[in-house]
């Protein structure tokens, strides 16, 4: 993800050390708050693409999990007729779809702990864009 080393150099970035060495320093300033801003909209926007897909897979378990339902049914019924080749299958089916929602929902919990860190990152990105924004207030240029 190349999100994340773009908002980690922003984060380590020393503000004084660029301005100092730059000949204009508002315009120093006002280059790094559109760089802050541009990489607070990509990281927003991959946030809300990566909570889409968790999302998605937790749809996508509960529609496994309501199958799972549908099979067991299907499963006593083919027993109820003496058809235990068909309730073997039925059931086959319902273990294979046991472990499509298991690794479902692990997907998604995993996906869920990068919007954790990405939302971590937009906190940080914008206490960084205020500091800058209020540096630029304070000083003029020099």
């Amino acid at each position: 993800m190349g999100l994340f080393p773009r908002t980690r150099d922003i984060n380590l970035v020393r503000i004084d050390e660029i301005l100092s060495q730059a000949s204009d320093r508002l315009r120093m300033m006002r280059l790094i708050i559109k760089d802050v801003e541009e990489a607070l909209i990509e990281t927003r926007s991959q946030e809300a693409m990566i909570l889409h897909q968790a999302r998605q897979l937790r749809r996508e378990a509960a529609d496994a999990e309501r199958l799972q339902g549908d099979l067991t049914e299907d499963a006593r019924h083919a027993l109820a007729v003496d058809r235990e080749d068909l309730a073997r299958r039925a059931l086959n089916e319902k273990y294979d779809s046991a472990r499509k929602v298991d690794g479902l929902r692990q997907r998604a919990h995993i996906l869920e702990a990068k919007v954790d860190a990405i939302a971590a990152e937009v906190l940080r990105l914008e206490e960084v864009l205020a500091a800058i924004k209020d540096r630029s207030r304070s000083k003029p240029a020099a």
